[in-house]
């Protein structure tokens, strides 16, 4: 039950900081989407962008995010997280989309713009299973390690003001009531959560 529960808490912060991200740097009209904290998506956030006279679609972006507690100068990615997002990403083919990684730091947060055609330093190591599950041991990871330098943008978000920031909002933007209220719209809901074949190679 603990280890559950330290789940929702990093998945929920996640939400704070990619909402938080989205109000920042957004100026054109979109629709966002932040998965269940609960839930077993393959990604955190979604961003659908809209042409500001037609309203048409015209590009979407899709997060991943973490929380670290130490300020690291390069942030580890998992090959097999980097595939699905990239899987889930063919279905919104019809127009460009972006695939962001998030990483919150104590000082500072990085958003890294991957990138499928970029030939990334995989390598081959030993980490935990689970990273809120130490019992459940180690296994052989492929993973890259990329550089904060390398960030394309780099955000005044520290990870000690997360839990601040969402308790300083209003009511109705509080991360908690923006989840409960996308699950209740049910048409957004059902088509950004279809099942479709997420396990294609890349």
């Amino acid at each position: 039950m603990e280890n559950k529960d330290n789940f929702y808490v990093a998945s929920r912060k996640e939400r704070i900081l990619i909402n938080e991200v989205i109000s920042r740097l957004y100026t054109c009209h979109y629709k966002k989407y932040l998965t269940d904290p609960y839930g077993n998506d393959v990604y955190d956030g979604l961003v659908i962008k809209f042409e500001d006279d037609t309203y048409t679609p015209k590009g979407t972006d899709i997060y991943e995010a973490k929380i670290r507690d130490r300020n690291y100068p390069t942030v580890l990615l998992e090959r097999k997280k980097f595939k699905a997002l990239f899987n889930y990403a063919k279905r919104y083919s019809d127009y460009p989309v972006n695939v962001f990684y998030l990483s919150c730091h104590p000082e500072k947060t990085y958003l890294f713009h991957l990138d499928k055609k970029r030939k990334y330093n995989w390598v081959k190591e030993e980490h935990n299973k689970s990273t809120m599950d130490m019992s459940k041991g180690t296994e052989i990871k492929e993973v890259v390690y990329l550089d904060i330098e390398e960030a394309a943008y780099v955000i005044d978000i520290r990870s000690l003001d997360i839990e601040k920031i969402d308790f300083e909002r209003e009511k109705p933007k509080k991360i908690d009531n923006i989840i409960i209220n996308q699950k209740r719209s049910r048409c957004l809901y059902d088509y950004l959560t279809k099942k479709d074949d997420d396990n294609e190679n890349i």
